[in-house]
């Protein structure tokens, strides 16, 4: 009996400064990274960050049973967060923020609250 193997590629991250693209969980029987970075692209959101390289305001993400309260911090504090919600933050250009995961403890679903908490982030200018 021929089983099939498929691969699952947990996430499909790209980044630069200030731009995150959503993540994707995907399983392929042949992995195609290109075909992943094209939808990614189709995803992107705009996240304002400070001088300070920190988050505007205080904002919290929600995914399944996941919740991710990030709030902004003084400069020189650095990224304060744990598993997965570390990777994304750095990975969006934000050097200086404390972060708390509440809930379940699954990487991709902290993945995805960081996102959407990220992607609920207002600027206010005067």
């Amino acid at each position: 009996m021929r089983h099939q193997y498929r691969y699952q590629l947990f996430s499909s991250i790209i980044a630069s400064k200030r731009y995150i693209i959503q993540i994707d969980w995907t399983s392929f029987k042949i992995i195609i990274l290109i075909k992943l970075t094209t939808n990614g692209r189709k995803n992107l959101i705009k996240i304002p960050i400070t001088k300070s390289l920190s988050i505007t305001h205080r904002v919290a993400g929600n995914f399944g049973a996941c919740k991710i309260i990030m709030r902004p911090s003084i400069e020189g504090s650095g990224v304060i967060a744990g598993g997965s919600t570390r990777i994304v933050l750095e990975l969006a250009g934000i050097k200086n923020i404390l972060s708390k995961q509440l809930g379940s403890n699954n990487l991709l679903n902290n993945a995805r609250a960081t996102v959407e908490g990220l992607s609920s982030l207002r600027s206010y200018t005067l």
